[in-house]
């Protein structure tokens, strides 16, 4: 059961990459790829083999990323950088031919919240495995991610203690059977939930393993 995402941790889905091949330019390249048409403007000495740049990428879904750090002769993202998302929070990360060497990767927001997530696309969209937090520390969320956001099987823990149990599409807790679990893990609500919203629920007896 999804309840298990959140007491045993999961699985991890191994890291797939496709390199992605760029041609140099000493001030703009332009990105394509299935998905992607973006612009780099070189901000540091175009001169070296090795610059520092600022450049956005708009994904599919029309949504801005800026990626700040520094690439290799042939305009791949090299050693550590950052990357703003569009919605304002950070990815802090190493690069190793243009993508992340390093897992999870974390970000953080301004209020302090973090969310780890396995892979960074070229593209610079999240997608994965994810764990989210409060800024207290505390797990909120754990489950799929894609296009940034929470996308397929996953838990979310509510401030109030209760539990999302069920699928997102596009962020949004969408789907059947959808859980809606109570804090004393007892009762649940059980229904039909679309873009966060119960649409028709009924109460069910809720059974937790116990290794919870």
């Amino acid at each position: 059961m999804f309840w298990e995402l959140l007491t045993s941790g999961g699985g991890t889905p191994t890291r797939k990459h496709d390199v992605q091949k760029t041609r140099a330019d000493s001030s703009r390249r332009n990105y394509k790829s299935t998905s992607t048409e973006a612009q780099e403007t070189v901000v540091g000495n175009g001169a070296s083999k090795r610059v520092s740049i600022e450049f956005c990428l708009r994904n599919q879904r029309n949504v801005t990323h800026v990626f700040q750090g520094r690439v290799n002769e042939i305009g791949l993202r090299c050693g550590h950088g950052r990357v703003v998302l569009g919605d304002g929070r950070v990815v802090h990360a190493s690069f190793r031919n243009g993508l992340p060497c390093d897992a999870p990767i974390k970000i953080t927001a301004e209020d302090g919240a973090v969310t780890e997530v396995s892979n960074l696309s070229a593209s610079n969209d999240l997608y994965g495995w994810c764990t989210e937090y409060f800024s207290d520390g505390s797990i909120s969320y754990r489950g799929e991610y894609k296009n940034s956001e929470r996308h397929g099987r996953g838990v979310e823990v509510l401030p109030c203690g209760s539990r999302h149990v069920g699928t997102w599409e596009d962020g949004e807790f969408t789907g059947q059977d959808q859980l809606y679990v109570y804090p004393d893990d007892v009762i649940a609500l059980q229904g039909v939930w679309i873009d966060g919203t119960m649409i028709t629920s009924k109460a069910v007896e809720v059974k937790v393993s116990d290794n919870r």
